[in-house]
């Protein structure tokens, strides 16, 4: 955060570049207390007397205080870089003292409350018995520049996609006896409308037959390109049961849409959901991405406008993030103070705009190298929050992920959650399923 990719790790200490010298030390007592000393500046820390932190987070909340006054650097979310803010804020139960202790910015603590107690108020409709479900399609019609998925060009990769259809049936049937309480089914990707028509009504079909949800299950299927959206396609899916379809612009920008790779017009996106809001289904989400390369602050703010105008009944708002693997620099994203400042902006402004419109935050997770550090936050109409991303973000809850790069979760009865990897590279997946699929019985039967 501080520092960027100057940062390496020498015999047991971390480095960094800076014009002069400044050591930082932290030593943990037995009972648990963290001190503190920084040598080259007449700063010192120890451990807060009114809430005592983790020794984990107490030696970062430190060293975050003591580097925040060495650089002059500030970050929204201040010491708490972990993937889950809310887990904090649910101990606190304090926005006042997460500011102060955490060093968090007053609106973000606020923002982190509300959604902690949001997710607290849904994982009471379910159980600790009950399962949700993930099935990843990492297929596409292109990929987008900030995208690190391991995901296939489809125009490219059709008997692939075919095989890899194949495959995960042949997964979710070896898998049979572990469907129960199926509370959510997500269909995500990659964008599992790059199939065509019959293909993708066989793979619903074939694919809920054999997970068998509940009754009254969430069942969400991602269009996010909209030009893969049409109109038999949004019909059937609404036939099959889905009840939740994502269809995502990212931006409303035709020229940003060029800049970052995707091969659709907002125009496009305007049409694909007035195709889903025709063909009834109850909830849809759109996402936005904050701090896309040379989108300025007005033009997000009228993506914002424009977004409620339609009324959707989920709006997610991403904050850009450096993906390993993703095409756009570093430079693009990270270390540029004004880039910083206007996504942040951007951020400020989407979240006092849905609130006045009536959403309100119900998930919220952070990414390592996002613009800012900033966050990712979803915002629905009260009682059409998705399941599946509160189960899945809260870790509260068993996900059973099928197909390449799935990561499934057990959750034990101390709260302990466990994850399992599913290899990410799609001919690797197809190859070895009957490995993938042993893999997965043995992890959810310890």
């Amino acid at each position: 955060m501080f520092f960027g990719p100057s940062v390496r790790i020498e015999d047991h200490t971390i480095y960094a570049d800076y014009p002069r010298d400044v050591v930082v030390e932290s030593t943990i007592f037995s009972d648990g207390k963290v001190q503190t000393s920084v040598l080259g500046t007449s700063i010192f820390e120890k451990s807060g007397d009114e809430y005592v932190a983790l020794p984990n987070r107490e030696v970062k909340r430190q060293l975050y205080r003591v580097l925040s006054e060495v650089t002059r650097k500030r970050f929204p979310w201040g010491s708490l870089t972990g993937i889950r803010p809310t887990i904090v804020a649910r101990e606190v139960q304090d926005p006042g003292l997460l500011a102060e202790f955490y060093s968090v910015r007053e609106d973000k603590a606020q923002l982190a409350l509300e959604t902690a107690q949001a997710e607290d108020r849904i994982l009471e409709t379910t159980g600790t018995e009950d399962m949700f479900v993930y099935v990843g399609i990492p297929f596409c019609p292109g990929r987008c520049s900030y995208c690190s998925f391991i995901t296939q060009e489809c125009r490219a990769s059709a008997e692939l996609l075919v095989a890899y259809r194949d495959t995960v049936l042949r997964e979710i049937a070896g898998l049979s006896g572990m469907f129960r309480n199926v509370k959510a089914v997500y269909f995500g990707g990659g964008t599992p409308t790059i199939m065509e028509d019959e293909m993708l009504f066989h793979f619903i079909d074939k694919a809920l037959d054999r997970i068998r949800p509940d009754r009254n299950a969430e069942i969400t299927v991602e269009a996010g390109r909209p030009d893969t959206l049409s109109e038999a396609k949004a019909e059937r899916l609404r036939q099959a049961g889905v009840g939740r379809i994502c269809v995502n612009p990212q931006t409303l920008s035709d020229e940003t849409l060029i800049r970052i790779g995707r091969r659709h017009t907002a125009d496009q996106f305007f049409e694909a959901f007035s195709i889903a809001r025709k063909a009834g289904f109850p909830v849809i989400n759109t996402d936005l991405i904050a701090g896309l390369p040379g989108e300025p602050l007005g033009a997000f703010q009228c993506n914002v406008d424009r977004i409620i105008g339609l009324s959707p009944e989920n709006v997610t708002i991403h904050a850009l993030c450096k993906k390993r693997t993703s095409n756009l620099k570093r430079e693009d994203i990270l270390d540029d103070p004004v880039r910083e400042g206007i996504a942040d902006g951007m951020i400020t402004y989407a979240v006092n705009r849905l609130e006045q419109a009536g959403y309100s935050p119900y998930y919220l997770y952070k990414q390592k190298d996002t613009v800012g550090g900033l966050e990712n936050t979803g915002f629905s109409l009260r009682g059409k929050e998705c399941l599946y991303n509160v189960a899945m973000m809260s870790d509260c809850r068993n996900v059973l992920a099928l197909g390449a790069g799935g990561v499934s979760k057990k959750i034990f009865a101390n709260g302990r959650a466990v994850r399992h990897d599913c290899v990410r590279n799609v001919k690797d997946y197809i190859q070895n399923i009957d490995k993938i699929i042993e893999g997965k019985i043995r992890f959810f039967e310890v």
